[in-house]
């Protein structure tokens, strides 16, 4: 039987042992969906055409394929207890696994980002549970630890979190949880800002009933005006309600099974529905916070933030080529106001003493020159693409002489005209609205880059989790004079937070400042 075992002298030793017994009916409870669809199917294709061999033939295939994944998810759990081996040492988690090929590793507490809980509905009937450990490598399998009960779970967890705040350093207080209250007798504050779901609720089922009202108006107006060509209206209707539809509700759920706590010295998010997720993130370990609004937020007056740490999606960043990953952690739907509340509460958390900045862009500023060049960039590729789009259109149909006498070919060539000239001038508003909002600041402590026009964005990274920092410039770049000035960190990527747009002077003196910033930033670690 796989165990569990701290290794560390210092602490009274315990194991945690799978349980096995409980992970196999959980695993074939969570089967049994699949035993009711393969019965559905033989059914329905037995009443509907009883003599087809056909339909004996698949129901048997998918009644093999049933047995097969029946008895890998029985056995399963034995492999992972034989075959699966963590200790806990004073460094970090040794990990033994694999059958054929064997692989043995270290996570390291010092490069632990959090430890994730999770219970599937099988998991939840019979009260066991998994840990996911996440670090800044992209691969999270070996991080993974199965079938422990929810005590012994919740248990291991708080030690590797207490391990890994210890790894930080000498002086980090660590006060431990029970239940979600502190071990000195403070509690754990519970949704400090409530996640408000009804407002998006309301909306969407106001943006339903308009969409209808208005695709049975056009349809009916259609059918006076145009007669049986109308018909088409009532599609086009049908088919954006339904995206109105399943992407509010996508929405709507993930915001109603969300909730979150604040600890002494972490960030916890639960999402719970079918199953249940619980993170616990470490505020020392979060690399940076984005702050969104799109248009319905801020019509509501809502907002969503996330917490950043640099674990999970692997990402490549396209300068370099180089790997790294994160993990964002959301939490959506806040009043405007308490995001802003809790943005400040988790920074000042994170050990950041000044949360007020100074504008950057008025001492750096964008060149003016910046929308334009977007532009040219813009139309370059999408002009290029609806001219070539729109040639095969017309060599497909202008060849034909009962097209090309109703619509002569020169009236084709200046419609296309007037659209580029639209699209143009359009995404030459958008630039220049972008411009308009595009602003940066900072203090001693924290850079601050927010942006967007439909969804505004706000970045908040501290200087002493940035990775790099470096300048360039594309074709256009060069031929209008303009630079890029890029910062990462392990949260973000260099094409996420970066100051678009100034000449080579304040490019310049800008990368100075951030790097003597960054350097001060990561002296105080």
């Amino acid at each position: 039987m796989a165990t569990i075992s701290l290794r560390a002298k210092t602490e009274q030793t315990k194991a945690y042992i799978p349980l096995v017994g409980r992970a196999v009916a959980a695993r074939a409870v969570e089967t049994v969906p699949f035993l009711f669809l393969i019965i559905f199917f033989a059914l329905g294709s037995f009443l509907s055409n009883p003599s087809d061999k056909g339909n004996l033939l698949i129901v048997a295939m998918m009644g093999i394929l049933f047995v097969a994944l029946l008895i890998w998810r029985l056995v399963s759990p034995f492999f992972i207890a034989t075959f699966e081996r963590y200790e806990i040492g004073a460094d970090g988690i040794h990990i033994s696994s694999g059958i054929i090929q064997k692989k043995q590793g270290i996570l390291l507490y010092n490069q632990i980002q959090d430890v994730q809980e999770h219970q599937s509905i099988g998991d939840r009937w019979f009260g066991i549970m998994n840990l996911t450990i996440k670090t800044m490598a992209a691969g999270q399998g070996v991080g993974r630890i199965s079938n422990l009960s929810v005590e012994d779970g919740r248990d291991l967890k708080e030690r590797l979190r207490t391990r890994t705040i210890q790894s930080m350093g000498p002086g980090r207080k660590i006060v431990k949880t029970i239940d979600g209250n502190t071990r000195d007798g403070t509690s754990m504050i519970e949704s400090p800002f409530p996640i408000n779901t009804k407002k998006k609720a309301v909306l969407w089922i106001i943006s339903l009933v308009a969409i209808g009202i208005l695709g049975i108006g056009a349809s009916i107006a259609g059918a006076i005006a145009l007669g049986p060509l109308a018909i088409g209206f009532l599609p086009v209707a049908l088919a954006i309600a339904l995206i109105v539809f399943f992407r509010g509700l996508d929405r709507i759920i993930y915001s109603a099974a969300t909730s979150y706590a604040i600890g002494p010295d972490f960030l916890e998010k639960r999402y719970s529905l079918i199953a249940k997720t619980s993170t616990r993130t470490p505020f020392a370990k979060i690399q940076d916070i984005l702050h969104t609004r799109n248009i319905l937020d801020r019509l509501l007056g809502l907002a969503g933030m996330e917490a950043e740490t640099g674990a999970k999606q692997a990402i490549e960043e396209m300068n370099k080529g180089e790997k790294m990953s994160r993990f964002r952690e959301l939490i959506p739907n806040l009043n405007q106001t308490d995001s802003l509340k809790l943005q400040e509460q988790i920074i000042r958390k994170m050990g950041i003493k000044e949360t007020t900045t100074t504008d950057l862009r008025a001492t750096y500023p964008l060149e003016r020159i910046k929308p334009l060049k977007k532009t040219i960039g813009f139309m370059g590729i999408w002009g290029t693409a609806i001219i070539i789009a729109f040639a095969v259109i017309m060599w497909s149909t202008m060849s034909k002489p009962e097209i090309s006498a109703i619509v002569p070919q020169w009236i084709a060539w200046a419609g296309l005209l007037v659209i580029l000239v639209i699209v143009t001038l359009l995404n030459l508003a958008y630039e220049i609205a972008y411009f308009k909002t595009y602003d940066y600041s900072d203090n001693a402590e924290i850079l601050t880059l927010k942006k967007g026009v439909f969804t505004i964005t706000t970045l908040t990274i501290p200087y002493r989790n940035i990775q790099h920092i470096f300048v360039d410039q594309d074709l256009l770049d060069r031929i209008f004079g303009l630079y890029d000035v890029h910062v990462a960190s392990a949260g973000t990527t260099g094409m996420e937070l970066h100051i678009d747009g100034v000449n080579k002077d304040n490019a310049s003196r800008l990368r100075d400042l951030l790097i003597r910033r960054t350097t001060k930033g990561t002296a105080k670690r």
